[in-house]
């Protein structure tokens, strides 16, 4: 008797469906796999009432398995090579995310830091009133209901005491919604001291740094003795003034500047200045302080020295980075990052008087912008006072920025005043005795100081942990190792006088007092040492460690910081190898928000290290301790910028409606509170078919792109993974035509309006 074909086994139709599935979707992740399979068992138990009616002229297994062949390969070529331990780490970590976000009431970000004012998102469905309590011994906060289950808190850590009181690394906070209690775990982090950028008088042997960590000054002299003052929220910089008797320290949160006397280590006075002061310069003849502002109108407030009587105000179109004077008290210096440009500034008088009677003069730009490829990270004086020098990732001079792959020059310029022009440039990558392949960086990366020490010019290069001289046209002359002492990544120079000069690591919390020998004479630690921290707070340690490695340069002469500014970003495009330039993303409020890259290609932040071993030939030095472990503790313990706006009353009737157009364009679907993502991907060409098409470039199952949040959003321009559009304005009206990215075609230029006041909140 003839047999008939028969249907395969359920189990293995549901497998090989689940195959396509996995093939057609591209994505190498065991999640996406797991996923496919519920899927097709899914698809194939509705169907299962068909399989008895299986034709007479079914499918045989030599038929099912040439079938199977293309997505079996694919599959394979996607997942082989790949560590099963790593991926269910992977799976371990999305879930937890996911568990977090989903558990409501949910709160983000997941974390608490003591030293800055944080903005917290509630997800509470249902609920109008919610309140926060983070100890026992805290007050209640209540947040403020914004509709839709969104309820929002705002929380200065200087106001709750309690905190004060606590140790280890986390923090169980109680959520009060709808009168019952709920509680979760946050990640709390209670840093140690970060001495960075010095400042100091060389004709009295003092200098002193700032740590906005743990809002002190730090005071060091030349005999090795030390302060420690605390001063307000938030401090940013400082300056030595009136011949080495006080100190003015700027704030981000504190809208006064604060004056030290020196000799007993205590606050004289508070001066208005406004909020979000970022960095300060004082004259060459000592007679006036700048006060850089990047508040809603960011600008330059000029005083007098020392009495520090204000003199004028001075609008910028964009918010300064770094700033200095320049061959006189009458011409300004200030750096833009995110237009990648300098400007001049040059004192201009003018027969207007200001409301003191007194004539006042005028402030304006004198010559071009200078651009340049990438942003200038670090700028300084020189011993020719008509001379400044400046770093930044690219040696060529161009407003355009290179998309060449993996591109990165360390570099050092000299900017001559006079002629208003780059008059020298050198990259300072150099080879050395240890390399163990063609090309190896070990010397000259990232050179995050400037400064001039004994009338010569130094600089002090974080990414390979050493400092050098350089000749007047940036070429380091001999370089000084600090790999023997607790001074890694220093980011501060300073001359001390009597031939003696200072340098800071914020990672290691120390300040080294060496001689012109390079001997070390003095080592003064504001920060528990590792040893300490490893029976104390290995937690603490581990950040540490993480921090370290964020500013370690590889092999190729590239660190974390190259691109990721301050942990932040350099607002720029770079390919990292995928051959489609990127901009760059903050690093900044990450925690919890899997996966990561623009592509969504990590789905754990401590698989971020593969980025360093593969795409840039690991790093020089071997370590005892799990760097990719410690990268991802530091990460996780960075949080979000804090925008001007956040500092100014909110207008919650705005954000009312703000968060009603957000839910009515479904922007909540993608983005959904409280961390502000759904932590998934979305295919680029089905958002943007208007800019794509059908078969555009990003057609393809290898283009789908992480969904990031929003949270800390106004702070990053240009935006979309291609940098195309430069306002959130343009993201939702010329750059969503078709609506798919949100369907803002249904709101009215006042909703609209809305919208992006609440994005510009977030």
């Amino acid at each position: 008797m003839e047999s008939k074909p028969q249907p395969p086994p359920l189990q293995q139709l549901v497998l090989l469906v689940a195959l396509f599935l996995v093939a057609l979707i591209a994505i190498p992740s065991w999640m996406v796999v797991l996923g496919c399979y519920l899927v097709a068992l899914l698809l194939v138990n509705i169907r299962v009432a068909w399989l008895p009616r299986w034709p007479a002229s079914g499918i045989s297994w030599f038929r099912l398995a040439l079938l199977a062949i293309v997505p079996a390969v694919l599959v394979g070529r996607m997942l082989g090579g790949q560590n099963p331990a790593k991926q269910l780490g992977t799976l371990r970590e999305n879930i937890a995310d996911r568990w977090a976000l989903e558990q409501t009431p949910s709160i983000a970000p997941g974390l608490l830091v003591t030293y800055q004012p944080q903005r917290y998102l509630i997800h509470a469905p249902g609920e109008n009133n919610v309140s926060v309590r983070w100890t026992s011994e805290s007050p209640e906060l209540p947040a403020i209901d914004l509709g839709n289950g969104v309820h929002l808190l705002d929380f200065d850590p200087r106001s709750d005491v309690a905190l004060t009181k606590l140790s280890g690394n986390s923090l169980t906070c109680t959520i009060i919604a709808g009168g019952k209690p709920h509680q979760r775990v946050l990640r709390l982090i209670q840093p140690q001291a970060h001495p960075r950028q010095l400042r100091s008088d060389a004709t009295v042997g003092i200098a002193a740094t700032v740590s906005e960590e743990t809002d002190e000054l730090l005071i060091v002299r030349r005999d090795g003795t030390h302060h420690r003052v605390a001063v307000g929220d938030g401090p940013t910089d400082c300056a030595v003034f009136d011949s080495g008797h006080k100190i003015v320290v700027a704030h981000r949160f504190e809208p006064e500047l604060w004056v030290i006397d020196t000799a007993q280590a205590k606050v004289l006075s508070r001066v208005p200045a406004g909020t979000f002061q970022c960095r300060l310069a004082i004259s060459d003849d000592r007679q006036r302080l700048a006060v850089a502002l990047d508040g809603v109108q960011p600008g330059i407030r000029l005083f007098d020295l020392p009495a520090l009587t204000e003199l004028s105000f001075v609008p910028l179109k964009f918010s300064p980075d770094l700033l200095e004077f320049g061959s006189a008290r009458d011409e300004l210096i200030v750096t833009d990052r995110r237009g990648r440009g300098i400007v001049r500034l040059a004192e201009q008088p003018r027969e207007q008087t200001s409301e003191s009677g007194e004539k006042a003069n005028a402030w304006a730009q004198k010559g071009q912008t200078l651009f340049f490829p990438r942003p200038i990270s670090t700028l300084g004086k020189t011993p020719e006072p008509t001379r400044l020098a400046l770093a930044t990732t690219a040696s060529f001079l161009t407003s355009g920025q290179p998309l060449a792959n993996h591109f990165l020059e360390n570099t050092v310029h000299t900017l001559d005043l006079d002629q208003w022009a780059i008059v020298a440039t050198q990259i300072t990558d150099r080879r050395g005795l240890e390399q163990d392949s063609p090309g190896d960086t070990e010397h000259g990366i990232s050179p995050l100081a400037l400064g001039v020490i004994d009338n010569r010019l130094y600089a002090a290069f974080a990414g390979s942990n050493e400092v050098s001289e350089l000749s007047p046209n940036g070429v380091a002359k001999e370089y000084l190792s600090l790999d023997s002492y607790p001074l890694f990544a220093p980011q501060g120079l300073a001359d001390l006088g009597n031939g003696l000069w200072s340098v800071s690591s914020p990672v290691d919390g120390n300040i080294g007092l060496f001689d012109l020998e390079g001997n070390l004479q003095h080592l003064i630690s504001f920060a528990a040492a590792e040893d300490e921290l490893a029976k104390s707070n290995p937690a603490e340690l581990a950040r540490r460690q993480g921090e370290r490695t964020f500013f370690e340069g590889t092999r190729a002469g590239i660190a974390c910081q190259s691109c990721h500014l301050g942990a932040d970003s350099d607002f720029c495009l770079h390919d990292i190898g995928q051959g489609k330039p990127v901009d760059v993303l903050s690093v900044r409020g990450v925690i919890g928000t899997s996966p990561y890259l623009r592509d969504a290609s990590h789905w754990r932040l401590r698989d971020l290290h593969d980025v360093a071993v593969d795409g840039y030939r690991d790093y020089q030095d071997r370590v005892p301790w799990d760097r990719a472990a410690a990268l991802d503790a530091y990460l996780q313990s960075l949080p979000l910028n804090v925008h001007a706006r956040q500092r100014e009353k909110l207008d919650v009737e705005k954000m009312r409606t703000g968060v009603s157009a957000f839910f009515a364009a479904d922007c909540a679907t993608c983005h959904a509170p409280p961390a502000l993502t759904n932590l998934g991907q979305q295919s680029a060409a089905s958002l943007f078919p208007d800019y794509y098409g059908p078969m555009g470039p990003a057609a393809g199952a290898d283009n789908f792109l992480d969904t990031p949040t929003l949270r800390g959003i106004s702070l990053s321009p240009p935006y979309l993974h291609d940098g195309r559009a430069p306002t959130l304005r343009a993201v939702l009206s010329d750059w969503n035509r078709a609506g798919r990215h949100g369907n803002t075609k249904i709101l009215s230029n006042e909703q609209l309006n809305d919208l992006i006041y609440l994005l510009e909140q977030l």
